[in-house]
């Protein structure tokens, strides 16, 4: 009887049972930890992706508005877009499949368009006149199911 005793004492490995209850105490906590990680994974592309979108309209409306306010008006509203920044320099703005691109030139009809885009991912760009000099610019851009509008009031400081 003593060396049952000794022996069932002795043994120092987990049973079968053991194993499979704390793999199972182990897969539940595991499952609540992911049920509260994965819609905030979600959360945070969704975000991600909304950042972005404003970003592209905010830094493209900053850059056409940098080359556009000390000029004298708009020669073109409909795409391409062309402002008149003094006799000698014309700026063209064209949106072609969800990508804005410029160009310069000396005249309107000398302008070359850049191979590079000026701003991607850009669903929407218009510009209306206002009876005052300025124009109305409005620039919408998408990534993946964020979209963001962008309307911009300009006046120009050197129209005529």
């Amino acid at each position: 009887m003593r060396g049952y005793l000794k022996m069932r004492y002795n043994n120092k490995g987990l049973t079968l049972v053991e194993v499979l209850i704390a793999m199972g105490i182990m897969g539940i906590v595991m499952t609540s930890i992911f049920s509260f990680f994965i819609p905030n994974l979600k959360t945070f592309n969704r975000t991600d992706n909304h950042i972005q979108a404003q970003n592209n309209a905010q830094t493209a409306m900053n850059r056409i508005v940098d080359d556009i306010i000390g000029g004298q008006g708009v020669a073109r509203t409909t795409n391409p877009v062309i402002f008149k920044i003094n006799d000698t320099k014309f700026i063209k703005y064209e949106h072609v499949d969800e990508t804005l691109k410029r160009g310069e030139g000396t005249s309107q009809m000398e302008i070359t368009i850049e191979e590079d885009p000026f701003a991607n991912n850009i669903t929407e760009f218009r510009v209306e006149q206002t009876e005052a000099n300025g124009v109305i610019i409005t620039i919408t851009s998408k990534i993946n199911d964020s979209v963001v509008p962008l309307t911009n009031e300009i006046y120009f400081r050197n129209g005529n």
